[in-house]
């Protein structure tokens, strides 16, 4: 019997290996795959990249597993997103279960609130296929998403939950510095909505310059005026003098956006656009780049029915 912690393979959009090589010890990290460090903080060789870190991956081998599986994954987990525990319980061919949890990496904590309910989940799972212990657990429905803040609350599916999609466009026009951002606001339905999977931002620019990768950071902000990370992710661009249509996914995570919420997409070189703090995509675009930046469409996946309060 396993639990499942699992890496797919490395894309700009997630900055999964740039802030883990960059935070570790050269002595800590694989000799083939030192070299290649440097080429993933500077965005650089992304084939080989690629290339190297597919071959690495358990990806491409689960639908070969048999053994009794059970993925924990985090809600907001900006390391390990949703659509790699989605992508890997999908490929799993013996029994298996998921679980998308009020824990995880940065912004979430781990343990998280509901710790208690993760071990009844795992000593279950491990009793069922370890001792043998017919306690239905296996009878289940497969797929458990807690409620955020955690509230003792879950929902159960038969499969990762389907979701509906909200598009929402800003056709303003502006011009993007180097060193500076472009904000967006976006108005949402008058009712508690929850986002659950990746966000897609579509930019329509064009460049006298070059501009050769964007950022987005996608937040609500509630009617107090608090505002919460809810995504980010970036991009390469091909943009030129002719305008140019540009889209890409952000992390895939799942928050609950209450009623009189409004959204807001911050464009530019690098996340320190949203705040200062915010230290998840940090290559630079060369100094005198300016992108002219048209339509901007965000397209925002959500449950159905919230699961959150």
């Amino acid at each position: 019997m396993v639990l499942v912690r699992f890496l797919v393979p490395y894309s700009w959009g997630r900055n999964v290996v740039p802030v883990n090589a960059a935070s570790t010890s050269a002595s800590r990290i694989d000799p083939a795959l030192r070299p290649y460090v440097p080429q993933m903080i500077g965005n650089e060789n992304l084939p080989g990249v690629r290339q190297l870190l597919g071959t690495r991956s358990s990806l491409q081998s689960l639908s070969a597993v048999t053994t009794p599986s059970f993925l924990f994954q985090g809600r907001r987990d900006f390391a390990f997103d949703i659509d790699q525990a989605g992508d890997a319980y999908r490929k799993l061919a013996g029994p298996k279960r998921l679980y998308v949890g009020d824990f995880g990496h940065s912004p979430s904590s781990f343990p998280g609130p509901d710790l208690s309910h993760v071990l009844d989940l795992s000593i279950r799972w491990y009793d069922r296929f370890l001792k043998g212990i017919p306690n239905g657990v296996d009878k289940e429905k497969p797929v458990q998403v807690a409620s955020d803040p955690w509230s003792g609350k879950t929902a159960s599916f038969a499969a990762p939950p389907a979701v509906k999609r909200i598009t929402l466009t800003s056709r303003s026009r502006a011009t993007l510095e180097a060193r500076g951002k472009l904000v967006r606001t976006f108005r949402l339905p008058k009712r508690n909505i929850e986002q659950f999977g990746a966000p897609i931002v579509q930019v329509t620019g064009a460049t006298p310059t070059q501009w050769p990768h964007l950022v987005a950071v996608l937040t609500s902000v509630d009617a107090r005026g608090q505002e919460t990370i809810l995504s980010e992710g970036g991009t390469l661009t091909s943009f030129g003098r002719g305008a140019r249509t540009v889209s890409f996914k952000l992390i895939s995570d799942a928050n609950l956006i209450r009623s009189g919420s409004k959204l807001r997409v911050y464009l530019g070189a690098t996340s320190t656009v949203q705040n200062v703090a915010n230290l998840l995509y940090l290559k630079l675009v060369p100094d005198g780049s300016r992108l002219t930046v048209g339509k901007v469409t965000l397209t925002l996946p959500i449950l159905p029915k919230t699961i959150s309060r």
